[in-house]
């Protein structure tokens, strides 16, 4: 069932701990009956995590048969060490932007902020948003609803307009890692066409409530499903279409509170020159 296919830069490529896998997911709390509410249910990987086999490596890293296929690039974006504000940002305790593109402003961090500009320009088409987070080190998945506190789990996100759902495999995100250590991506290796359709659904029946829904409901319904998790070093970054693709990040292995600045929209180029 594995449609999402990983592009890596030949340098970590060779790395043969960058990529794992968990044999599926959990439910948490765990499931009482087969008729549970699925609203308040959370999806996290198993606990084990191996090696990739010989088999799933060949379908996550293979040329793309088609242009719609889905895709997580792993990309690097600039060396850290250049940007001496990031001290300063890593002592900060709380989230230091979150604002469209193009009203970020925070003269603490003015070089941050411009080589964000510069950033963005490169990726051309549309940036809706963007934000610059933290997160603790040792969370199995790091996402959490603003308005309860309680984790998310692996979720597809439901950024665009519910009027203009069309752009969501193209609206994607580019998280940049601002770490002094590696941070993880989580991502089931199958895209929202072929979760709507094994589910048996309308492909465009997939406002925001119900985009959640679809994947609580695929991985319910499949939870052998593998998880890949991918680590992203310092200065790297993934781009992923994170509303069509059920997915997370992950500070399992860190030791130290975690900074990344996250792009959502549409983006234009394919590498970073």
């Amino acid at each position: 069932m594995i449609d999402v296919r990983l592009r890596l830069l030949s340098e970590l490529a060779e790395r043969d701990d960058l990529v794992r896998v968990s044999d599926g997911t959990r439910m948490l709390p765990a499931p009482q009956s087969a008729s549970d509410d699925l609203r308040d249910a959370t999806f996290v990987p198993r606990d084990a995590w191996r090696p990739a086999t010989n088999e799933e490596w060949l379908k996550l890293t293979r040329p793309s048969a088609t242009s719609q296929a889905c895709s997580v690039h792993l990309m690097k974006v600039f060396d850290p060490a250049a940007l001496g504000d990031l001290e300063a940002l890593r002592a900060t305790p709380e989230p230091i932007v979150s604002t469209p593109m193009g009203l970020m402003t925070d003269d603490r961090f003015a070089r941050i902020v411009e080589a964000l500009r510069r950033l963005n320009a490169r990726l051309g088409g549309d940036s809706i948003h963007v934000a610059v987070l933290r997160e603790p080190p040792g969370l199995t998945t790091i996402s959490h609803d603003p308005q309860t506190g309680k984790a998310v789990g692996l979720h597809i996100d439901a950024w665009s307009p519910a009027e203009d759902r069309s752009r969501a495999p193209n609206v994607e995100r580019l998280d940049v890692n601002l770490s002094v250590e590696e941070r993880e991506f989580l991502f089931v290796p199958v895209s929202i066409h072929s979760i709507v359709r094994v589910l048996g659904l309308q492909v465009n029946a997939s406002g925001r409530a119900r985009r959640k829904e679809v994947a609580k409901r695929f991985l319910a319904r499949f939870p052998a499903t593998p998880v890949v998790k991918v680590r992203i070093p310092a200065g790297f970054a993934y781009r992923a279409p994170v509303e069509a693709l059920i997915h997370d990040g992950g500070s399992s292995t860190a030791k130290h509170w975690s900074h990344h600045v996250a792009f959502e929209g549409t983006f234009v180029a394919q590498q970073m020159s």
